[in-house]
């Protein structure tokens, strides 16, 4: 099986005559492209590399016949079907018909990286490949949201994507038959107040859940589990929570422009503060200063 760098590096080259869009965003090595396929016939070689292809435009219903090794099956999808080729498989494939694909691909590493001890193992996800096609409503959500969020700039956007990976992870778990060992241990304080000061001392920087629960010791998995738990907020609801409060204290105290403050606070544009302070108190950076001052 040749080398590679990654399956979306491959599939750039072994599909050069298709067109293409590529995204990647987060901290779990999560990469996404879109593509626009007529009729073929390949084999994908995936290296270290699971993915999962939905698609999501076709011209009618869709003749595929797949090879995983154990012979080949013919199967008719529609739009929503995704197919998941775990890694160091290398399916034969043959697709009848115009469609457009949306591939999600990760290094297997980043499932142990983002799970730690809970993380099922390398092969745990091979039983999917028996159906071939796979109609699932979460994941099908969990896909659409990761390639929307990966159009996204910002550190929230990167937590976000790290969130959305977790649970796709956790649900194809459970397609597979799979269980997930949760711990039940909880954070101690010490975790807790760690992870709420660095967070704070990076407020205004990209942080992402995976070095927030490496400083603390734990997988994101557990962590972001754990800290909702026991603070009733998600990793990702509580920095919102402390960048809209720090840009409050600026608004309050300071004439520096409201673009400043924004990137200060660590919101990628002053247009994305704004939408964080309608969708959350109801008023806009500007009218909030605005109230204070009157």
């Amino acid at each position: 099986m040749a080398t590679q760098a990654s399956f979306a590096d491959w599939y750039k080259q072994a599909y050069a005559g298709f067109p293409q869009e590529h995204r990647a965003a987060g901290a779990s090595g999560l990469e996404l492209f879109c593509v626009e396929q007529d009729s073929h016939e390949s084999v994908d070689e995936m290296g270290d590399s699971h993915c999962i292809a939905m698609a999501v435009r076709q011209d009618s219903l869709l003749l595929s016949h797949w090879d995983f090794g154990d012979g080949k099956a013919a199967v008719h999808s529609a739009p929503g079907h995704f197919v998941f080729q775990p890694a160091d498989s290398a399916p034969r494939i043959s697709v009848e018909g115009r469609h457009d694909l949306l591939v999600l691909s990760f290094p297997d590493s980043a499932i142990t990286a983002t799970l730690g001890e809970a993380a099922p193992t390398r092969r745990a996800f091979d039983p999917l490949t028996r159906e071939i096609l796979i109609r699932d409503r979460e994941i099908r959500q969990l896909i659409l949201s990761l390639w929307d969020t990966a159009a996204k700039e910002g550190l929230m956007a990167g937590v976000k994507m790290d969130s959305l990976f977790q649970l796709m992870i956790v649900r194809l778990a459970e397609l597979s038959g799979q269980a997930v060992n949760e711990s039940n241990a909880g954070l101690s304080q010490e975790q807790i107040a760690k992870a709420c000061a660095l967070i704070e001392d990076r407020l205004g920087e990209g942080l992402s859940l995976p070095e927030i629960a490496g400083e603390v010791g734990v997988s994101p998995f557990h962590f972001a589990r754990r800290f909702k738990a026991q603070t009733g907020d998600t990793p990702h609801g509580y920095i919102m929570e402390r960048r809209l409060a720090r840009a409050k204290e600026a608004l309050h105290h300071s004439r520096d422009p409201i673009a400043d403050i924004a990137y200060a606070c660590g919101f990628s544009s002053q247009q994305h503060m704004t939408t964080a302070f309608s969708k959350n108190l109801g008023v806009t950076p500007a009218r909030y200063r605005k109230t204070l001052a009157a």
